[in-house]
C-alpha cells in the first residue's frame, strides 16, 4: 500500500520538463521503492518478532510451574513439600492458610492466600476469597457451592460467573 502510494504520488507530480535526467531514470525510482518496501517488511518483521518473543517467555512462566509438581511451604518453622495432587482445598485465615490434604492433617502457614495463588497451577481455582480448590478433587458443584471429599465451599459472589463457566467446561 505504501509503494502504492508513493509511486502514485510520484507519477501525478512527474513533469519530463522540469526533471533532472538521474531522477528520470526508472531503475533509480525501481530502486528506492524497493528499499521502502524493505524497509517496512523489516519493521513488520521485528514487531511481529517482539511478540511471539513476548509469547515464549509468557509460555516458560507457565511450564515452570508445571515443572514443580509440589507446593513448597514453611510450616512451624519447618519447609514442607505438598504434592499437588493430594492437595483438595486451600482456605486462608487472614494473614495464614490451612492446606487440606486428602492424605495429611492440614498444615498452616503464615503466607496470603493471593501469593500462592499465583504459583499453583492451572489445575487450581479460586472460588471464594478464601478458597482454593483443586478441580481434580471436586465430587459435585451446584450455583452456590462446591463439594470437595465430604466438605461443601461456597462459591463467593464476585467469583461465582467465572467459576461456574471453568466448572461446566471441565
Amino acid at each position: 500500500m505504501l509503494v502504492l502510494t508513493f509511486t502514485f504520488t510520484i507519477l501525478v507530480q512527474f513533469h519530463y520538463a522540469k526533471i533532472s535526467p538521474v531522477a528520470s531514470d526508472a531503475l533509480t525510482l525501481g530502486t528506492v521503492m524497493y528499499l521502502i518496501v524493505f524497509l517496512g517488511s523489516f519493521i513488520l518483521m521485528v514487531a511481529q518478532l517482539r511478540v511471539r518473543l513476548a509469547e515464549i517467555d509468557n509460555l516458560k512462566e507457565r511450564n515452570k510451574k508445571f515443572q514443580k509438581s509440589f507446593l513448597q511451604v514453611t510450616s512451624q518453622r519447618k519447609s514442607v513439600k505438598i504434592p499437588y495432587e493430594e492437595i483438595n482445598y486451600i482456605e486462608s485465615l487472614s494473614d495464614y492458610i490451612k492446606i487440606c490434604s486428602s492424605t495429611n492433617q492440614p498444615i498452616s502457614s503464615k503466607t496470603k492466600i493471593s501469593q500462592i495463588e499465583k504459583e499453583l497451577p492451572e489445575s487450581f481455582l479460586r472460588i471464594h476469597r478464601s478458597f482454593i480448590i483443586n478441580t481434580e478433587k471436586i465430587s459435585s458443584f451446584d450455583y452456590h457451592a462446591v463439594e470437595i471429599d465430604q466438605t461443601s465451599l461456597n462459591i463467593g459472589r464476585t467469583y461465582k460467573k467465572d467459576v461456574l463457566q471453568k466448572l461446566k467446561s471441565l
